[in-house]
C-alpha cells in the first residue's frame, strides 16, 4: 500500500487485507470459505482440520516456474506431485506442453490433461519422456472440447480404473490406482464437465462418483465452476456434494483468465486426504488461457526400482570378438572334447575369460520421446515468459484517463503506449517462437529421415518414433498365493518353476501301472500304417550343414551369447559339433545337463534343470508342445484390459 495513503487511512479491505485505492484492482481474489471459521481465536469449535484446509487454500500461490524450481526441487523429489493442465487441444498446444515440462528440474509424479480432443488410438503420437500416457476416449460426436488423459511416471505402478473411467454428455472421468509403500493404494483422476452439458445431472454424476471412489483420491480437473462466485446457486450445491463426501479443494486463486472476462476458479484438485497434503498453487508461465495447477503430498508412491538392464556385465566389442576366437581355437586344439557337455564348458569358460566385465557398466538409457526440445529452445521459452511477466507488470498500472483495456487500447498516455509496447513484444516473439519450434521440430526429423535413406529398418523405426508407437514398460503386478508380487526376480522364478514342472505334473494324471486314468481308447497302434524298415536313411550330418545352420541364425533373437559371436567363430566350431552330432545319433545318447530359465518384464529367473523333452523337428513334439502350454493362459492374465494384473 502506498504510505501516502496509509497516512490519510484511505484504505480498502479485500480478503482480510488492505490495499489504498489506487492498489485495490491489484487484489487478488480468493476462495476460502473456511477461513470465517478460523477468524475467532476465541472459538472453541475450531478443529485442527478446518485449519489445515484454510491455511492450505490461504498459502495456495501463483508461481513462476523459475521460483518454483528453487522452491519445490527438493520436495518434488522426495515427495510425490501432480500437475494438471486444460490443453485445449492436443494438436495446437502439446508441443508447447512438452518444453515447459523440460523446464523443471524435478519430475511430477502424475500429468493430467483436459480438452485434449484425442482418442486413445492416437494418443502415441503425443509422448512425454519418462511418462507411460493413458487416455479416455472423447465424447461421440465432438471434436472439440472433449478428451481427457493421464501421464504417469514410468516407474510408477498405475492401473486403469474401468469402473469410475466413464464419458457422458455431462462428465468425462479418467481414473488410476498407484500402488503406494503403505497398504492403501492412491487413486488419482482426471475430470472435465463440458459446459455445453447440463450442470444438475453433471452434479448428479459427481455425487455419485465420489461415493464409490476410496480413501486416498485425489481428482484434477476442469470443473467448469466457478468457486469464485459465491453468489451462485451452483457453487453452493457443488460445496454441498463435495464437502458432504468428505472432499476439499486445494485451489483458491483464479486459474483461467481471458481478454474482456473476469478471472475465474474452475480448473481445482479436491481430495479426501487432506492431512497429507503439503502445499498446491498454480504456474503463472501459461500455454493458453488456463494456468496449470499442482500439489505435493506427502505420500510414497511404489516405484520400479529394477535398474539390471542398465547394467553392462559383458563387453562383446570386435576387438574382444577377435581376442576370444583366438583362445577358443587354441582351447578346442589342447583340450580332448569327448561330449557336448565338455565343448559347453570348454565354450563358456572362453566367454567368460574375454568377455566378462571386472566391474558391470552402469548406463543411464533414456529415450527421449521430444529429442527435438534443446536448450536454447527451452532458453527462448523461458525468456518469452519473462516478456509475459513484463507486460503483465505494466498492464496492472491504471490509466490516469480512464482506458480499461490491459493492452493500452486507443489511449496514447504513457502509460498505455507502455502497455502497448510490452504487449506487442510479448505478442511478436510468442508468435516467432512458435514458427520456431514447428521448425525445430521439422528439421530435426527431416535431419533423421535423409541420415536413414536407403535403410527402410531405420526408416520405419523413424516412422514409428514420430507416431509414438512403442513397447510400453509393464509394471509388474502379480498376485502369488493371494500374496501381490511386484519384485521381478520372484516373479521370474515363479514361472521357470511353473514351466519346468508342467511335465511332471502330467505325469500324476497316471496310476501305479503307468496307464492315464481315461476311458478306454484305441491303441496308437491301430492308426499307424504296416512299417517298412527300409523307408528312411540318415546320414552324417558335414560341416558345411552346420555353418549353413549357423549362418542363418537371426541377429537380435534371444541368447546368452550375442548370434554375431557364434557366426564370428563357426568355422571353429562346426567341425567339432558335426562329430559330436553324429556321434549322438548314432548312439542314440543325447547331452542331459539342459537348464532353463524364464526372462519376464526384463527380469530373468534362477536356472532350473530340464528334466523333460523331445527333439526338436519330431512328430510328436508339436503335440506335445501344445500340451505343454495349452493352460498357460490360467496362468497369467497380464493381457486382460480389464484386469492387468497377473497370477500364478
Amino acid at each position: 500500500m502506498h504510505y501516502t495513503c496509509y497516512k490519510k487511512s484511505d484504505l480498502n479491505n479485500f480478503n482480510d487485507d488492505f490495499y489504498c485505492i489506487n492498489c485495490i484492482h491489484l487484489a487478488v481474489p480468493r476462495y476460502n470459505p473456511f477461513k470465517v471459521d478460523t477468524d475467532e481465536d476465541t472459538d472453541d469449535n475450531i478443529d485442527d482440520f478446518s485449519i489445515k484446509i484454510s491455511n492450505l487454500l490461504n498459502q495456495c500461490q501463483s508461481h513462476p516456474t523459475k521460483s518454483l524450481n528453487s522452491l519445490l526441487c527438493d520436495q518434488l523429489s522426495e515427495h510425490s506431485s501432480m500437475l494438471f493442465q486444460n490443453i485445449d487441444g492436443n494438436k495446437s498446444n502439446f508441443d508447447s506442453l512438452a518444453v515447459e515440462i523440460q523446464r523443471f528440474k524435478a519430475k511430477f509424479s502424475v500429468i493430467a490433461l483436459a480438452e485434449t480432443n484425442e482418442n486413445p488410438e492416437t494418443s502415441d503420437l503425443y509422448q512425454l519422456s519418462g511418462y507411460n500416457s493413458f487416455y479416455q476416449n472423447t465424447s461421440p460426436g465432438k471434436s472439440k472440447g472433449t478428451g481427457v488423459a493421464l501421464y504417469v511416471d514410468k516407474k510408477l505402478n498405475a492401473n486403469v480404473i474401468s469402473n469410475h473411467s466413464f464419458v457422458s454428455d455431462n462428465l468425462e472421468t479418467l481414473f488410476i490406482s498407484l500402488s503406494s509403500n503403505g497398504n492403501t493404494p492412491v487413486t488419482v483422476g482426471v475430470l472435465y464437465r463440458p459446459p455445453s452439458g447440463d450442470i444438475n445431472e453433471a452434479l448428479n454424476e459427481l455425487s455419485d462418483l465420489l461415493n464409490e471412489l476410496p480413501k486416498k483420491t485425489y481428482i484434477m480437473g476442469d470443473f467448469n465452476i466457478n468457486l469464485l462466485d459465491q453468489n451462485s446457486t451452483t457453487v453452493q450445491l457443488y460445496e454441498e456434494i463435495v464437502f458432504g463426501k468428505g472432499y476439499f479443494p486445494l485451489i483458491s486463486i483464479p486459474t483461467h483468465e481471458k481478454p474482456g472476462c473476469k478471472p475465474s476458479c474452475i480448473d481445482n484438485i479436491i481430495t479426501n486426504n487432506i492431512d497429507d497434503v503439503i502445499m498446491s498453487g498454480t504456474l503463472r508461465d501459461r500455454i493458453g488461457h488456463h494456468a496449470s495447477v499442482f500439489q505435493v503430498f506427502n505420500v510414497t508412491l511404489e516405484s520400479s526400482s529394477h535398474n539390471l538392464k542398465f547394467e553392462q556385465h559383458y563387453d562383446f566389442c570386435q576387438s574382444n570378438v577377435e581376442q576370444f576366437l583366438d583362445i577358443l581355437n587354441q582351447e578346442l586344439d589342447s583340450k580332448a572334447i569327448e561330449n557336448f557337455s565338455v565343448f559347453h564348458d570348454t565354450y563358456k569358460e572362453c566367454i567368460e575369460k574375454v568377455f566378462k566385465l571386472e566391474t558391470p557398466k552402469r548406463s543411464k538409457r533414456t529415450v527421449l520421446n521430444n529429442p527435438w526440445i534443446t536448450p536454447g529452445l527451452v532458453a527462448s521459452t523461458n525468456h518469452q515468459h519473462d516478456l509475459y511477466d513484463l507486460w503483465v507488470k505494466v498492464r496492472k498500472k491504471k490509466c490516469k484517463l480512464g482506458e480499461t483495456d490491459t493492452k493500452g487500447g486507443l489511449c496514447h498516455c504513457l502509460i498505455c503506449n507502455n502497455k502497448r509496447d510490452k504487449y506487442t513484444t510479448y505478442k511478436d516473439y510468442r508468435k516467432q517462437l512458435k514458427k520456431i519450434r514447428n521448425k525445430a521440430k521439422s528439421v530435426y526429423f527431416s535431419g533423421k529421415f535423409a541420415q536413414s535413406e536407403g535403410n527402410s529398418k531405420k526408416t520405419w523405426d523413424l516412422i514409428n518414433q514420430i507416431r509414438g508407437k512403442r513397447k510400453r514398460e509393464i509394471k509388474p503386478l502379480f498376485t502369488i498365493d493371494n500374496v501381490k508380487v511386484t519384485n521381478r526376480r520372484i516373479i521370474a522364478n515363479e514361472f521357470n518353476k511353473y514351466f519346468v514342472s508342467l511335465a511332471a505334473n502330467l505325469n500324476t494324471a497316471y496310476n501305479e501301472l503307468g496307464e492315464l486314468t481315461l476311458n478306454k481308447l484305441p491303441s496308437f497302434q491301430d492308426y499307424l500304417p504296416r512299417s517298412n524298415r527300409n523307408s528312411i536313411y540318415l546320414r552324417d550330418c558335414t560341416t558345411d550343414e552346420v555353418s549353413k545352420i549357423i549362418s542363418e541364425l537371426k541377429n537380435g533373437k534371444a541368447s546368452d551369447i550375442p548370434i554375431h559371436v557364434i557366426k564370428q567363430s563357426a568355422r571353429i566350431i562346426s567341425p567339432l559339433l558335426s562329430v559330436l552330432y553324429n556321434e549322438c545319433m548314432r548312439d542314440g545318447i543325447f547331452p542331459d545337463d539342459r537348464f532353463q530359465y524364464v526372462s519376464v518384464l526384463g527380469e530373468e529367473s534362477e536356472k532350473l534343470p530340464v528334466v523333460y523333452g523331445v527333439p526338436q523337428g519330431s512328430c510328436l513334439g508339436p503335440l506335445l508342445f501344445i500340451i505343454y502350454i495349452n493352460d498357460i493362459y490360467n496362468s497369467s492374465n497380464l493381457g486382460h484390459k480389464e484386469s492387468p494384473t497377473s497370477s500364478l
